[in-house]
């Protein structure tokens, strides 16, 4: 070999070897598993770097690649211009999967004509299938197409309400805005109610309530309510007509509130909101204005510390974009009951409004909500007069608030049922309790519940037990409330069985043992001989995490590794769930399945994966770093609340579905 030669190969090798630890090297390289990783990082580049890489992801033949690409636009918005022109090549592309993230993207981001958009997206969701299978893409073309004329895209809805697996909320709460496009449906919605699935069903009240409801009250603007159109009111939080998890209601310092708990995870519109987290909380509020005008929003509410004080609010359809955050940063007030204008001057028309109330980010309850015109001047002493917000077009709302929604074995908990009424014609009824099994209900399941005067709200506690020897996963608690002359509402809540987690507790990462241990992906019950224990049933929080650091004590620069057991009834494909901070991975049988090794990200992040597993008993093994980052100081010292060292990982059927086939099984102790 000539010196050259050797000399420029000596050069590519070493450029080859810093290259290999860089995304741009495996966009080039990699293997489909490792591009499809890669996007795991490529978000998170400069603007240069991260456009170099989606080029060619982008281009890249397989659509697993190209889908896991896309998602990378979810979380680069200022990219998204420049790949408007690949964008419209792959609205055509052959895979249904491309297509209808693709679709998604340019509804929410723009970049094609409104009517061409609708030609593509109608071409497919014409397929039943494929309707059940975008959701997202259903919601987003019934907000562009329904225009109370519609009425193919009626039909598409409704004929997925038979299908035991519909699940697309956002699609039928976009239906309830056009009650007279769904009157001519109602006995075809009332027929349907026996054997849908129980969101379908919800949906089914919920239209049946606004089609009666509005026949009742046909006068106008005052159709969502039972008194006179308002100018000005003020709302107990919690009597929210809708209330999705994680938002519970709950007490805090003596007030009756809704509460986003630390752990419970928020809207993060940062990343692509329903992949945020697992559940973000949602209260509904519908009401009625006597006159169009700008208006204040103020709320009383409660923060937890700096990553806990993000109201997000959205009217109707329009989301009231978080403004300022990093000046909220400073001037909040933290741990402390506190009124807060959250919007300064909102346009509204007279008639019914939907004033939809969420967070950016968990640790915060909410007391009371207010709304004013603007040019008054807001007291918190004497704010505006509190109402009910009434409104049979509305129908009464069920919430289920759980002490754990992962609950040990051999415990018993309190599980609390709130029923919000629609209208003070509805003085009581009957609630029943549905739990499946391994739980088991402590007491009757029906009780009477009659609504105090002056209040919408009436609630019943009921024990739950979970026997020492249960087999068994996630289910559906389900309340339903049945008053007098009205269809019943229905409620629930996902509820779980704390798997047995066995663990080293906190190791040095540098130490021999750790050492050995980073380099398995997987163990075997023998095992666990050696110096490993049941993790701490006082780590557990209520929102299914493993809280390191509350169960050890604060810590930095150390990493936990963790085993379980589970059983799958049949072969399919499960969708995995992860949150961590800072670092970690989870195999199963010794395959990595989720993860994520890299710095600075936190526990928003979800990491949504697909595992194909087989029927049997398969072994859970994963590990947790917690990375050396310096103590906060100043008003953030001592970290308020201990979540910085966290691990939560599901199995479901989809987002929002568990998994029946799927139980977590005890461990034989070592």
């Amino acid at each position: 070999m000539t010196v050259p030669c050797l000399v420029g190969g000596l050069l590519l090798l070493g450029l080859g070897v810093r290259l290999s630890r860089t995304p741009e090297w495996t966009v080039l390289v990699g293997s489909e598993r490792a591009r499809q990783e890669v996007c795991r990082t490529v978000y998170r580049k400069n603007a240069r770097r991260a456009t170099w890489c989606l080029e060619r992801l982008l281009r890249e033949g397989s659509p697993a690649v190209q889908t896991t690409a896309l998602g990378v636009l979810w979380n680069r918005p200022d990219l998204h211009e420049r790949f408007v022109p690949r964008l419209r090549e792959l609205a055509a592309a052959a895979d249904a999967g491309v297509r209808a993230q693709v679709l998604e993207l340019l509804s929410q981001r723009g970049g094609m004509e409104p009517s061409r958009w609708l030609e593509l997206a109608a071409a497919d969701l014409r397929d039943t299938r494929f309707r059940e299978q975008h959701p997202q893409l259903l919601s987003a073309y019934l907000a562009k197409a329904c225009d109370g004329t519609d009425r193919a895209a009626v039909e598409w809805v409704l004929d997925l309400l038979p299908a035991p697996a519909f699940d697309a909320g956002g699609a039928l709460q976009d239906l309830l805005r056009y009650p007279d496009l769904l009157r001519s449906y109602r006995g075809r919605l009332a027929q349907a109610y026996a054997t849908a699935s129980r969101s379908s069903r919800l949906f089914i009240v919920a239209a049946l309530t606004a089609i009666d409801g509005l026949s009742l009250h046909a006068q106008g603007p005052s159709a969502a309510a039972d008194g006179p159109p308002l100018e000005r009111f003020t709302v107990e939080a919690e009597w929210a007509q809708r209330i999705d998890p994680n938002f519970q209601i709950d007490m805090q310092e003596g007030e009756l509130c809704i509460l986003l708990g630390e752990g419970a995870g928020g809207d993060h519109f940062w990343r692509r909101h329903e992949y945020s987290t697992v559940d973000i909380g949602k209260a509904f509020y519908t009401f009625a204005l006597a006159r169009g005008g700008t208006y204040q929003v103020w709320v009383r509410c409660w923060f937890s510390d700096k990553c806990g004080n993000h109201s997000l609010l959205y009217v109707d359809d329009r989301w009231l974009q978080w403004r300022d955050a990093g000046r909220d940063d400073y001037v909040d007030q933290l741990r402390v009951w506190h009124w807060k204008r959250i919007e300064d001057a909102v346009s509204l028309s007279a008639g019914n409004h939907t004033l939809t109330l969420t967070a950016g980010d968990d640790g915060l309850l909410y007391d009371k909500v207010s709304l004013l015109p603007v040019g008054e001047t807001f007291d918190a002493e004497a704010p505006p007069p509190l109402t009910g917000l009434y409104g049979p077009a509305v129908p009464t709302g069920v919430s289920l608030t759980a002490e754990y929604q992962s609950q040990c074995r051999g415990t018993t908990q309190t599980l609390t049922v709130w029923v919000r009424r629609n209208s003070p014609a509805v003085a009581g009824g009957r609630l029943t309790l549905s739990l499946p099994p391994p739980f088991v209900l402590v007491g009757p399941a029906t009780v009477a519940l009659e609504f105090a005067e002056q209040s919408p709200l009436v609630s019943a506690a009921f024990s739950v037990e979970l026997p020492a020897g249960a087999v068994g996963g996630e289910v559906e608690a389900e309340a339903e409330f049945a008053a007098e002359g009205s269809a019943p509402v229905t409620g629930s809540l996902v509820l779980g069985v704390t798997c047995d987690w066995y663990t080293t507790g906190p190791l040095d990462p540098r130490s021999p043992r750790a050492r050995a241990l980073r380099q398995r992906t997987s163990l075997a019950p023998e095992d666990l001989h050696q110096d490993w224990h049941p993790f701490p049933t006082t780590g557990y929080d209520r929102y299914r995490r493993l809280e390191l650091e509350q169960a050890y004590g604060q810590s930095q620069d150390k990493v936990i590794f963790l085993y379980t057991e589970i059983e799958v009834g049949h072969a399919g494909d499960y969708v995995s769930l992860l949150t961590l901070d800072d670092n970690g991975y989870v195999f199963i049988d010794g395959r990595r399945v989720a993860g994520r090794s890299q710095p600075d990200v936190g526990e928003g992040w979800l990491m949504v994966d697909r595992v194909a597993l087989t029927p049997g008993r398969h072994r859970i093994f994963a590990w947790v770093y917690q990375a050396d980052f310096p103590d906060p100081e100043g008003p953030d010292a001592g970290r308020h609340t201990p979540n910085h060292w966290v691990f939560k990982w599901l199995l479901r059927e989809a987002l929002h579905r568990p998994a029946p086939d799927l139980r977590s099984v005890p461990v034989a102790p070592p």
